[in-house]
């Protein structure tokens, strides 16, 4: 059996170069906020007022539009020009803006909407 000698310190180096290199994966970054603003493309509510928000949006990590969908929950605030709403009072085509939490489940990323605000035109005389 052939043995391989090393001196101390260069045992420390190799030590701390495979606890460097191992240390150096991409870890998953817990959940995180993004803040949102696009126009709605679908809605699909459930019986019990949450359900699911599709919107377009400018994704400036990927430089063009894209359609992103996000689950509507209980705890959603939902607001129109300043009131509280639910997901049955929004509307496909309308513009809106809010935050969402991004979260790695298994091997995709879940979307949930934390706040919802749309800002509509009053009529005349309001």
């Amino acid at each position: 059996m052939n043995l391989i000698r090393i001196s101390a310190p260069r045992a420390v180096c190799l030590s701390l170069g495979l606890l460097l290199v191992a240390g150096c994966r991409e870890k998953d970054k817990g959940p995180e906020t993004l803040d949102i603003e696009g126009q709605i493309t679908r809605l699909v509510t459930n019986d019990d007022g949450t359900g699911e928000i599709a919107a377009t949006f400018h994704s400036q990590k990927q430089n063009r539009e894209i359609e992103g969908v996000a689950l509507v929950t209980a705890e959603t605030k939902i607001l129109i020009n300043g009131k509280p709403a639910t997901l049955a009072d929004l509307r496909e085509g309308e513009r809106i803006r809010g935050q969402i939490k991004s979260e790695k489940v298994g091997k995709t990323r879940q979307y949930t909407a934390l706040t919802i605000h749309a800002d509509r035109a009053l009529p005349v005389g309001d």
